[in-house]
């Protein structure tokens, strides 16, 4: 009985230490940028998976997010999710997104997203991948994503 405790407060320890650690705030400065609140949707390997962050321009010039690279898809790509005429339509942001002077910008479920397209490798709950952000006159910065599970909360929300 003492050793079925033990494990169990083991085990227990062990998958809180995980939670919190991606669950904690995912925050990086870079030049005049603070991005944060990086996740993406937990998948298996072969499918698309979408990803979500915040970025707020501190500086006094606006800046563009050109593109994003991830060794675990074989693609990436910036849309946008609008409704016309009552029908939801993905557009690719193909010049990037444009990020004005003290504002910010979030990319969440509906709306701004990162597509990660034909994942090379599973997301799996509560793993932190890494990925490379590229800033039109800023260069590039790895960033941190939590990986979450799928929810009705936060499948057309950015609740978590």
């Amino acid at each position: 009985m003492k050793h079925l405790v033990l494990i169990t407060l083991i085990n227990f320890v062990f998958t809180a230490s995980l939670y919190a650690e991606c669950n904690s705030e995912l925050e990086k400065t870079f030049e005049n940028l603070r991005i944060s609140h990086g996740w993406l949707r937990a998948m298996p390997e072969g499918v698309n998976s979408s990803g979500y962050l915040k970025i707020k321009n501190l500086g006094s010039k606006d800046t563009r997010l050109m593109s994003i690279k991830a060794d675990f898809a074989e693609k990436t790509n910036l849309h946008l999710m609008k409704e016309e005429y009552g029908v939801m339509k993905m557009i690719s942001m193909i010049d990037g997104v444009q990020i004005p002077a003290g504002s910010q910008i979030e990319f969440e479920p509906g709306g701004l997203h990162i597509m990660f397209i034909k994942l090379i490798k599973p997301l799996e709950v509560n793993k932190i991948k890494k990925a490379v952000l590229s800033f039109e006159n800023l260069g590039s910065t790895s960033v941190n994503f939590c990986i979450k599970k799928i929810t009705a909360k936060n499948y057309y929300s950015s609740d978590k």
